[in-house]
């Protein structure tokens, strides 16, 4: 696949799985498909050409880019937002498919870019630079707001020189 996709206009992709082959997913430079049954919904692309990309957009507060890692795979570069966030090293020396190689929780609410764009470096372990892309799971699209911290001062008056105590608590009330 060469340059086909959606992220540069289509409205960003919400909630659930994205698959290899779903048009919100814009692919830059040379993509080879592989079609397997271990696969999450049966293909996966990959690539090795550096400056390979590829990109999504979502409304979200999380993402996870689901891949096959194997005893070939290489590593990519994490672009979120535009700002590279690190090298991801997808070498496994025992392979596994349908797994979440990077994930970013805690995101702002509102849309996001995600671009994955392959290094042609690899894990000197690794005896290849395949990156690949089975899917990517986006979700939700609110954020659960952190427990509120529950104050207690016991006293029977919070004055200088009075006796009090504090107790803190960061669960959350049934």
């Amino acid at each position: 696949q060469n340059g086909t996709g959606g992220a540069g206009g289509l409205p960003p992709a919400t909630a659930g799985r994205i698959e290899n082959d779903n048009p919100d997913i814009t692919y830059t430079g040379v993509w080879n498909w592989n079609i397997n049954p271990m696969h999450s919904g049966g293909s996966a692309s990959l690539a090795t050409n550096p400056g390979a990309a590829a990109s999504i957009n979502f409304n979200a507060t999380a993402i996870s880019w689901i891949a096959y890692r194997d005893q070939w795979s290489g590593q990519a570069s994490i672009i979120l937002d535009g700002q590279t966030m690190g090298t991801v090293d997808t070498y496994l020396a025992s392979a596994l498919a349908d797994t979440a190689v990077y994930s970013l929780t805690g995101l702002p609410p509102g849309d996001h870019s995600l671009t994955i764009q392959v290094l042609n470096t690899h894990n000197p372990l690794s005896g290849g630079n395949w990156v690949w892309l089975d899917a990517f799971d986006v979700g939700p699209t609110t954020s659960t707001p952190p427990p509120t911290p529950l104050l207690t001062i016991n006293s029977t008056a919070a004055c200088v020189g009075g006796a009090w105590s504090v107790q803190e608590s960061n669960s959350r009330p049934s």
